[in-house]
């Protein structure tokens, strides 16, 4: 009996629960187990039974310092900010920095430069709210449901645009409103914020098939581009006669027949290619009269 006692009140006394596990401690419980879904167990987020024993720790926490650290630097996110293809937040100082010292991290070499990022458009909240799992203010909200980005909820950004709209907002509005309300957009253009495992595989497949295209659609323009290159251009072609080579195929036709007919003229020009140009002003005064009088 004394054994069973003992065991007791090592163990609580209610067969196995310790009773330091942290739902119990004041003002935790809320926190652990606010909206629990199914198939968690009693004791999801303590770390002894059930839970985060057996599947780690609590996603919404992921999910609510995701959606307020920078993934770059860890610090806690401030405007401006941007995120990149795969759904994920940083300060953009903090990015800039690490481009043009070429120090990005190789977990992050999906970014090649801020052509793969966009700036965020934020909606700043109207009071300091807090977050379902952790403290502190949501850096936006969402400017149709006014739910703030707090990881309790699915977020995605317009990679058009930078809006950063609630699941929520799109499913009631429909893409073709959210287009034209916050910028001309498609379904792929929508970037779950923070995503699962899942959803960032998702993410990753339609970015590289995303790339895949531009680099075909760039290497078919090259191509063509090259192609016309080839062609002989306009600048290669004999230009058509006009009306003044016309003209001066006529005078030197002219020139010629008098040449051969007029001894003063044919004393003007000399077999030397040296002497041949002669005094120009005296070829002009001898040849004027029968260059104009050509009919």
């Amino acid at each position: 009996v004394r054994a069973v006692c003992a065991a007791n009140r090592e163990m609580g006394g209610d067969g196995g629960v310790i009773a330091v596990q942290r739902e119990f401690m004041r003002g935790t419980y809320n926190s652990s187990h606010k909206k629990r879904q199914a198939g968690w167990g009693q004791n999801y987020g303590a770390g002894t039974t059930g839970g985060d024993a057996e599947e780690g720790v609590d996603p919404r926490k992921v999910r609510a310092a995701k959606v307020r650290t920078c993934a770059l630097s860890a610090e806690e996110l401030r405007a401006p900010i941007v995120a990149d293809e795969l759904g994920q937040l940083y300060n953009k100082l903090a990015m800039l920095s690490a481009l043009s010292d070429r120090t990005l991290p190789e977990r992050l070499d999906h970014v090649r430069g801020l052509r793969d990022l966009v700036d965020c458009r934020l909606c700043v909240p109207a009071d300091a709210s807090e977050y379902h799992t952790g403290e502190g203010s949501a850096i936006t909200v969402c400017p149709v449901t006014g739910q703030p980005l707090d990881g309790a909820k699915p977020f995605v950004v317009v990679r058009t645009t930078g809006w950063i709209l609630s699941q929520k907002a799109v499913d009631e509005l429909g893409l073709e409103a959210v287009g034209s309300e916050y910028g001309p957009c498609v379904a792929d253009d929508l970037v779950r914020i923070a995503p699962d495992a899942e959803e960032a595989r998702d993410l990753f497949d339609r970015m590289t098939a995303r790339r895949a295209a531009a680099k075909a659609k760039k290497h078919k323009k090259a191509k063509k581009h090259h192609s016309r290159s080839e062609a002989p251009s306009s600048a290669d072609r004999p230009a058509p006669p006009t009306e003044a080579a016309r003209i001066a195929k006529l005078a030197a036709d002219q020139v010629q027949s008098d040449r051969a007919t007029n001894d003063n003229v044919s004393a003007l020009f000399h077999e030397s290619e040296k002497t041949a140009s002669g005094d120009a002003k005296k070829l002009f005064a001898t040849t004027a009269a029968f260059r104009y009088n050509l009919g």
